[in-house]
């Protein structure tokens, strides 16, 4: 199963992705009914409970837009899980560019290194050109962030709440 698989791969990566996170595919009309805001090139969102500023157990719910191609699907995945990851871990209010830029740090990470097929490659480099919001951006300075001080360390300062990035002024910048 694809999901099971992602989610052992988003674990080696170095991610504490609890267990008992529902898993389930929605069309675009039935996610957007969910969040009627929802944009239409969002692929996936993830929703739990909360009491206390803490998750309920076995409360997360990862939703993917059916109908991706696998690849899609699995890195959409990879970068869901990285929310669940957080939310258990607690950062929580850490700033959209921040949780976006770390998920899509981890989908492309997924991609280049568990995936590695040509079209995971594409997407994986096209990643660096997207346009710049949270997504983008937050992707783009995570990626900085990590060369220079390592995944693990990265981690650690965004789940302790002591992680900051300092904004690009070259927003055309890209590091490999």
């Amino acid at each position: 199963m694809p999901a099971r698989a992602v989610l052992r791969d988003v674990r080696d990566l170095g991610l504490a992705v609890p267990a008992g996170v529902t898993v389930q595919l929605r069309s675009l009309t039935a996610m957007q009914r969910s969040i009627p805001s929802l944009p239409d090139e969002i692929h996936g969102i993830t929703r739990g409970r909360f009491v206390d500023s803490r998750v309920v157990p076995g409360s997360l719910v990862v939703t993917i837009r059916a109908g991706l191609p696998l690849v899609h699907f699995r890195s959409c995945l990879a970068h869901e899980y990285t929310h669940v990851a957080m939310v258990a871990a607690g950062a929580v209010s850490i700033g959209a560019a921040i949780e976006e830029g770390l998920a899509e740090y981890v989908r492309w990470s997924y991609l280049r290194q568990c995936d590695a097929s040509p079209a995971a490659l594409r997407i994986a480099d096209a990643m660096f050109q997207r346009r710049h919001d949270p997504y983008g951006e937050g992707f783009r300075l995570i990626s900085r962030t990590v060369e220079g001080e390592g995944f693990p360390r990265v981690w650690s300062q965004i789940i302790a709440g002591k992680f900051t990035i300092a904004r690009s002024t070259n927003r055309n910048e890209r590091e490999s």
